[in-house]
């Protein structure tokens, strides 16, 4: 990891290190805060077929202004970039949406040991020289995960089957939308409702109620719990009577008895919430070590 943080070109550079005499492969960048279905064949298809320098995928969306808009010719030579634009001035729908493929020489072009923009500096750089940045406007799924709410909409997308099933890696469907992952010891009396995952060795208790969420492994529900709309990380413990609704609790996070987690809430990695808490919309960050 860099000493400190070098931009989204500068990341890039630093993570393939001293190509140079090496290799004259390309290499495929992708944000790690993206879900995507995306077919990485068909992007480095069109980068060879076009003899780019670089070539970006796009993903339409239907308020592009929020995002980095990028208008292109009928071959896919970008012909700009427009830094979130207002939604009635945006030349185009098509965002850039984050995976790359750059020959050898774009790394050359990034200084070293400074943060420089990819998409401020590398690429509108590259657009002054004709016929060497092209864009793949890709049909395929596409979710910036980087806020509370996107993250759990990738879980319920997930969970949903939207890409693909199963939606965990081992995962049974025991009845319609829920997912069981290795041995899961549900009481006869709890209740789950898809579309729903939940992790290995898992413990729910009586009466609880697990309803379009995602569980994961080594989890303990306590009785009449409620999780509903949320993700659940490895090792929480939810405590008898609780309720977690469309909040995210992080790994090994522990919920008192009776306490309410709600609102797009967050809790930290093993940080605890006391018994009887009503918490909206609230951050509480993971324990100093």
């Amino acid at each position: 990891m860099e000493d400190e943080p070098l931009g989204t070109a500068g990341a890039v550079r630093f993570a393939a290190g001293d190509r140079d005499g090496e290799t004259d492969e390309p290499i495929v960048v992708c944000n790690g805060d993206v879900l995507t279905d995306l077919d990485l064949g068909a992007l480095l298809c069109l980068h060879a077929e076009r003899g780019a320098a670089a070539t970006i995928t796009l993903s339409y969306v239907d308020d592009p202004s929020a995002f980095g808009v990028v208008p292109t010719a009928e071959d896919g030579e970008v012909q700009a970039f427009v830094e979130k634009p207002a939604r009635d001035e945006a030349p185009t729908h098509w965002i850039n949406a984050g995976t790359y493929v750059l020959e050898p020489e774009v790394l050359r072009m990034i200084p070293a040991e400074r943060s420089v923009s990819i998409e401020r500096e590398t690429f509108p750089e590259l657009l002054e020289q004709p016929g060497r940045l092209y864009a793949l406007e890709a049909d395929a799924y596409w979710l910036d995960m980087g806020t509370p709410a996107m993250y759990l909409r990738a879980h319920a997308d997930v969970a949903a089957g939207t890409l693909g099933e199963p939606p965990a890696p081992g995962a049974v469907e025991t009845s319609p939308g829920v997912w069981i992952q290795g041995g899961v010891e549900l009481d006869a009396a709890a209740s789950l409702v898809g579309p729903v995952v939940v992790g290995d060795a898992t413990t729910v208790g009586a009466d609880s109620m697990l309803c379009h969420s995602s569980i994961g492994a080594g989890v303990t529900i306590g009785e009449s719990a409620v999780v509903e709309d949320s993700v659940v990380l490895d090792g929480v413990t939810i405590g008898a009577g609780s309720r977690v609704s469309g909040s995210i609790l992080g790994p090994s996070s522990g919920i008192g008895d009776g306490a309410t987690v709600a609102d797009e809430s967050v809790v930290g990695a093993g940080a605890t919430i006391r018994p009887g808490t009503q918490m909206s919309a609230e951050r509480v960050p993971a324990p100093a070590d």
